[in-house]
């Protein structure tokens, strides 16, 4: 019973971050210093400029395996000019016991036309995402008897599609 609790907990955990995450991947947009509304791209890690609290100011997000943990890290430009300031990133963990083995984002150009599609190679030029899968995994179990629980969806950036 304590098991199946677990796994319904950690499936949930990953159903809120995908509730979050992808709406905010969606509206990615230009920061508010003007770089490009992706910063990096990686198997593991995604960063990308969003309003996520709709105050007219768009914050540095950063989704990231931080161990076994999926985590979010959002910086919020400040000073006169504005600047982002890495010392300042806020933490969120999000989902625990991560399976670090699989590959969380993926990206694809504007060609893909399914999911079945080819994603980019890596290293990937930010230029070409126009589409993120992110694909969540975790064990609630133990090494022994594991309780793998995944879940996977995609978002494509409102802002880059037809560009």
């Amino acid at each position: 019973m304590i098991r199946l609790s677990n796994s319904l907990f950690t499936e949930q955990q990953i159903q809120q971050t995908l509730q979050i995450i992808l709406p905010e991947i969606r509206s990615a947009s230009q920061s508010n210093i003007g770089a490009y509304p992706i910063d990096a791209a990686a198997t593991s890690s995604f960063i990308f400029y969003s309003d996520i609290d709709l105050d007219g100011l768009f914050e540095r997000v950063r989704y990231f395996a931080n161990g076994t943990t999926f985590t979010k890290g959002v910086i919020k430009p400040t000073g006169s000019p504005l600047t982002y300031v890495t010392s300042s990133e806020v933490f969120q963990p999000l989902v625990d016991n991560l399976i670090t083995a699989n590959q969380i984002f993926s990206y694809y150009d504007v060609n893909a036309t399914s999911s079945q599609s080819a994603a980019l190679t890596f290293p990937v030029d930010v230029v070409k995402i126009k589409t993120v899968r992110i694909s969540l995994v975790a064990n609630q179990g133990t090494t022994s008897t594991p309780a793998i629980v995944g879940v996977e969806n995609e978002a494509t950036i409102r802002n880059l599609r037809y560009k």
